[in-house]
């Protein structure tokens, strides 16, 4: 984490550059944009209803809260002010995986993944396990699930 005033600096000039970079998509998506002291919030909802909606919020407490196509990361540390646009850009071109964990027996979700890939090559992902279906399927029990992603400008 970086100390306070120099956090601060460098959150204003993330901040910034999404807000350049929005005026790129805001053909193809809503776009909907809110400030206060604590955060800064951007929610991007595409024309194409197979695009993958986003909603990132980043906060003055070096954490941050993503939203993407539903399913919400909430409360994540910032390890990286350099990671925001390269992500958000990766999303709108629909390089977004949405992987469930559904039993075979039953269809219960077992566990929910997001992996988004950079254009780098390189990808986030984060994910969550349902621990009461977890508690009862096992993971061997499971087959994997792949929603894909249209980009928003087609």
């Amino acid at each position: 984490m970086l100390p306070n005033d120099a956090m601060y600096s460098r959150l204003r000039a993330t901040i910034e550059s999404l807000r350049y970079w929005v005026p790129t998509i805001a053909d193809v998506a809503r776009v909907a944009e809110s400030e206060t002291p604590a955060q800064w919030k951007v929610a991007i909802t595409p024309n194409i209803e197979s695009a993958c909606p986003l909603e990132l919020a980043l906060g003055s407490t070096q954490r941050y809260t993503l939203t993407i196509a539903g399913e919400s990361y909430s409360d994540r540390a910032i390890v990286s002010l350099d990671l925001f646009l390269p992500l958000l850009e990766a999303i709108s071109e629909g390089r977004v995986v949405q992987r469930r964990w559904v039993s075979l027996a039953t269809g219960a979700v077992r566990a929910i993944e997001t992996i988004v890939t950079l254009a780098d090559g390189s990808t986030w992902r984060d994910g969550r396990t349902l621990e009461a279906v977890a508690a009862a399927i096992p993971r061997e029990s499971t087959e994997r699930h792949d929603r894909h992603f249209l980009p928003y400008r087609r």
